[in-house]
């Protein structure tokens, strides 16, 4: 809906004192009835006010509701635009309500409420930032809660595993997607080049996975040979495009885990206060100003002529390694805070010719200590530590070190005077729409002050999924007698826990997706389906169906209700 005819539908009372045939907005233009009703006698009559407001109030339902009588004093147009935007969005990707997500929801809520408080806290900081340039690179905005799994959008963080960074990338899929990492730099660490390329990254992967989106989120977590494993043993390829759900009981641990808890995300951060998610301590809006600067100069010089701390000079080029600019031969960007170009540029044209010396390069040599380094020098080992951002004293041979004022590089200069800003603004709240809804329920122990809630399926949602149950195996445990426990295959078993065999040992964990988990007595047979798909989702073999329901063919038709003992 255009924008304004959007602005025009709150101000309800005004168009109604003012309707004339004319309108501008095509909502007010169709179907719309007349504005005169017929009596008995023939006669028409002007109809009431209250009758012209339902009517517009009607018409304008998509937009949610309205305050009739606060309608004549409904505020100024900004605000009117502030109150659309917190109207829940239908997101691209489709966001199912099932027994998963909900647990997922129900974790969160219960055992990370502060984890929760500082992803919130962060979105109003990088946010903006990320929807931007989504939008650009043409990508869905609700692929930015993402980052709250992967790095509690921290810029820096670094995995166990080796992936960096916002948005977690490992060194090759950085490198292919375009980030440039040696080292001075880790382009990783830069919210904004990671975040461009991780939109590229994501198309990249629409295209493999067919236009799938619920399949890209799989993707993101583990690789294409996971994800088509996956498939296959649900019978599918994935140019059957299945969703996600249908692969989810064959999916590593670690993935089975990542959409739900994906969308549990998304719907908490999105609307923290329907949640009881109280934050009062946002974080700052990213806003900088950009000065080309020729040669290595050090963080803490660039700091002062800024007039900030150095802390502040790092906050803001996290891709930096060391405590200077890089040696390149091109002009760096670098960032200072918002409104401080000028100062820059007149504090460096006042500094004397000899302070604007680049620090020059030393590759340490077997037997160098700091110390021995700073006499030859001429210089200090904390001015050496502060440089190179060394904690301590711990050095090696072959690396190399910085040395403030080596007088062997080209000055600095200023490559281009003309200042350059930018300002992401603050996040916006918009809270998430399910394709299924849940309920906000109070748990015992809740008070005014400290609210205990939760969710539960509202009663129009189907449960087709069911939770894991994970099975400790005890002593004298077999699979077989394990399937019998749980009317499942033996095959299933082998098939949700990599099992190559039959031999399992005591206290192995063992997923099993089966109706103990869940009270099911029923299935609804719905188009397309068959006796192995469903049998799959629900975590049974095909001949127990039919013995069930006493089949004796493979054929089922939509509508039918299958028991599920």
């Amino acid at each position: 809906m255009p924008k304004s005819c959007r602005s025009k539908s709150y101000r309800i009372i005004f168009i109604a004192l003012v309707l004339t045939a004319s309108t501008s907005c095509s909502y007010l233009q169709t179907d719309s009835p007349p504005l005169h009703e017929s009596t008995a006698s023939g006669e028409n009559r002007p109809v009431s006010e209250e009758l012209i407001v339902e009517i517009l109030v009607k018409e304008a339902g998509e937009l949610g509701e309205v305050d009739i009588d606060g309608a004549q004093d409904s505020g100024t147009e900004d605000e009117v635009l502030v109150q659309a935007e917190q109207l829940p969005i239908t997101p691209t990707i489709t966001m199912t309500a099932n027994r998963v997500v909900e647990r997922a929801v129900n974790d969160y809520l219960k055992n990370r409420r502060t984890l929760l408080q500082v992803w919130i806290e962060r979105s109003h900081t990088y946010f903006p930032m990320i929807e931007k340039i989504f939008e650009e690179e043409g990508v869905p905005d609700e692929l930015k809660y993402i980052a709250l799994g992967e790095s509690g959008l921290r810029p820096t963080v670094r995995s166990s595993a080796g992936a960096v960074g916002m948005w977690q990338f490992m060194y090759g899929t950085a490198q292919s997607s375009g980030l440039e990492i040696n080292t001075w730099t880790d382009e990783r660490r830069d919210p904004e080049k990671a975040t461009r390329a991780a939109a590229r990254h994501f198309k990249e992967l629409y295209t493999i996975y067919n236009g799938n989106w619920e399949l890209v989120l799989a993707g993101y977590n583990c690789s294409y040979r996971c994800i088509s494993r996956a498939a296959r043993r649900a019978g599918k390829t994935i140019e059957d495009n299945p969703s996600y759900w249908e692969i989810y009981p064959f999916l590593p641990q670690e993935t089975r885990g990542f959409v739900p808890k994906f969308i549990a995300a998304a719907l908490i951060v999105s609307n923290p206060n329907m949640y009881g998610i109280q934050v009062e301590n946002f974080g700052q809006e990213i806003a900088y100003d950009i000065v080309q600067v020729n040669g290595m100069l050090s963080l803490e010089a660039a700091a002062m002529l800024a007039g900030t701390d150095l802390a502040t000079i790092r906050n803001l080029n996290t891709s930096l390694i060391k405590a200077s600019l890089p040696d390149q031969a091109s002009a760096y960007n670098l960032r200072i805070p918002l409104g401080t170009f000028e100062r820059f540029v007149r504090a460096f044209d006042n500094l004397p010719e000899e302070e604007k010396v680049s620090p020059s390069e030393y590759v340490i040599q077997r037997g160098d200590t700091l110390d021995s380094i700073a006499r030859t020098f001429d210089s200090s080992v904390d001015e050496l530590s502060a440089v190179n951002g060394i904690r301590g004293h711990l050095i090696y041979p072959n690396q190399k070190l910085l040395i403030p004022g080596g007088g062997i590089s080209t000055d600095i200069n200023l490559a281009d005077l003309e200042k350059q800003s930018v300002v992401y603004g603050e996040n916006t709240f918009r809270p998430i729409k399910l394709q299924d809804e849940f309920q906000l329920v109070e748990l015992n122990g809740s008070t005014e002050a400290a609210p205990l809630m939760a969710v539960s399926l509202s009663q129009d949602v189907e449960d087709e999924f069911m939770v894991p149950t994970i099975y400790q195996v005890r002593r004298g445990d077999t699979l077989g007698q394990i399937s019998e426990r749980f009317n499942i295959a033996v095959r299933d078993i082998q098939q949700w826990n990599n099992i190559r065999g039959t031999t399992i040992y005591i206290n192995q964990e063992l997923t099993i997706h089966s109706v103990a988990a869940r009270p099911i007595t029923t299935y609804r047979v719905k188009q397309g389906d068959n006796l192995s798909n469903i049998a799959r989702r629900l975590g049974v073999s095909v001949e127990n169906i039919k013995r069930w329901n006493s089949l004796n063919s493979n054929l089922i038709f939509p509508g039918q209700d299958l028991s599920i003992n």
